[in-house]
């Protein structure tokens, strides 16, 4: 049995893409384990070059057309074909040998640039349309900026043979735009291992973590300054501000003046989500906009207090563990620090209470394997009939769900405006190709990743 996972992020430098994807693949191991010959290779969502802004610009028009059709023709799978083969190499042949393709869209699925591109959805069309083979996604977050992208959403994973996300809110979405196969099993981020207190740091001061925001146009970092002010004055901690990505270097950087007692750990630092685990395993509790760094928080029993992402994945970790995990928005100052003085006091969110409700995942997990097992069982040596889900992966908050209070910032962080054909871009195109470097260029972002 050979499985390829396309869109593998672990070996990313961001530390909530190695918490995710590592904990994929020790998901995907213990599941098959007792099954012969199995073999599992990974194919990496690449680094951006200028290759793929070019396609973008002259191919991307087609490329949407392509991939919202449900039924493709060969002459569009063939010009899928010759591009990926371009971008991506001989992972195309790891496609064709497999058994089974797992993709893992983590949180690279919202932006409308995505639908004219290669890096995401060209190796999944693929192994669907033109190797047939099965393809499992799962490990991931939904999300679309209005009913063109979300229609052309459900019709590519409509095609799939197993459709799983990763937290409520995707769940919920997925439901309402018709991707009636979707279950929910939790992020595989949840699977960390409590981890001793951070040696790193060096100190005995009590402190709390700050980290930035995927949303674009870092949301109100006047209101975020102002709770860290207000915070180490009435508490007395120190702020520790967490940053693996060049963004919230910049962004959290600003806060730092005025803060003398502030402290920057970049992931010059923390070179992983393991060594994370540590610092936020002794921090009182971590306020931001950051997806991984929230659960990596949670699975050491430290308490979140969640700011708006640049989808509706925070919102949708409260219902899922069934805490007081609310997203705050602008003008909610005053909200956040009556949070933290339940934190601070043991009000709400103690230790005790979220390694409870982490402990109640472990039968869903438990569910999910088992699914997942006989989903692949199925496809690849039985008779494709699929088998049905359990409740506990389809639960009863699925609903019809309503816009967030916080739409407006996923719309305009997801809202990408495409490039423009022009002759400028078809010569770029043309020149890039005519680089004997190319081959080796394009080869080396999927091992050079940010």
């Amino acid at each position: 049995m050979k499985l390829v996972v396309t869109n593998y992020t672990g070996d990313r430098q961001n530390w909530g893409c190695q918490a995710t994807s590592r904990e994929l693949l020790r998901f995907l191991g213990e599941a098959v384990s007792g099954w012969h010959d199995i073999s599992i290779t990974t194919v990496p969502l690449p680094a951006p070059h200028d290759f793929d802004r070019h396609v973008e610009a002259v191919h991307g028009s087609r490329l949407r057309r392509i991939y919202g059709d449900p039924h493709p023709s060969a002459d569009a799978i063939c010009f899928v074909e010759t591009l990926a083969r371009e971008r991506f190499g001989n992972a195309c042949d790891s496609l064709a040998g497999a058994d089974a393709v797992v993709f893992q869209g983590e949180g690279t699925i919202g932006p409308t640039s995505m639908y004219r591109s290669l890096r995401l959805f060209a190796l999944p069309f693929l192994a669907v349309h033109l190797y047939r083979k099965p393809v499992l996604s799962m490990n991931q977050s939904l999300y679309a900026i209005d009913d063109s992208d979300a229609a052309l959403l459900r019709t590519i994973f409509s095609t799939f043979s197993l459709v799983a996300v990763r937290e409520a809110a995707s769940y919920q979405f997925a439901r309402r735009i018709g991707l009636d196969q979707a279950v929910l099993c939790p992020d595989f981020a949840f699977w960390q291992s409590e981890a001793p207190p951070a040696q790193i740091l060096n100190n005995e001061a009590e402190y709390f973590c700050i980290t930035g925001s995927a949303a674009r146009r870092f949301p109100a970092p006047e209101m975020l300054g102002w709770v860290l002010r207000r915070t180490t004055e009435i508490y007395g901690l120190q702020p520790i501000f967490l940053s693996s990505r060049a963004k919230d270097l910049k962004e959290l950087g600003e806060l730092l003046i005025g803060v003398p007692e502030a402290r920057m750990l970049s992931s010059s630092e923390i070179s992983d989500s393991a060594q994370l685990s540590t610092i936020l395993a002794a921090a009182r509790f971590v306020i931001g906009g950051r997806y991984h760094t929230a659960i990596t928080a949670l699975t050491q029993g430290t308490p979140a207090v969640l700011l708006p992402g640049n989808t509706h994945k925070n919102e949708g970790i409260a219902p899922m563990l069934g805490l007081p995990l609310d997203v705050f928005g602008g003008g909610d100052e005053d909200a956040i620090i009556a949070r933290i003085d339940d934190i601070i006091t043991g009000r709400c969110l103690g230790k005790a209470e979220i390694r409870a409700a982490l402990k109640d995942l472990l039968p869903i997990y438990a569910a999910f394997e088992q699914f997942f097992a006989a989903t692949l069982g199925s496809v690849c040596h039985g008779n494709g009939v699929l088998p049905p889900a359990p409740a506990c992966l389809t639960p009863p908050f699925g609903g019809t769900g309503s816009e967030t209070p916080h739409e407006e910032v996923y719309r305009r962080s997801n809202r990408r405006r495409g490039y423009s054909v022009s002759l400028f871009h078809r010569f770029a195109l043309h020149r890039i190709r005519k680089r004997s470097s190319l081959p080796s260029e394009l080869h080396r972002t999927l091992i050079d990743l940010p």
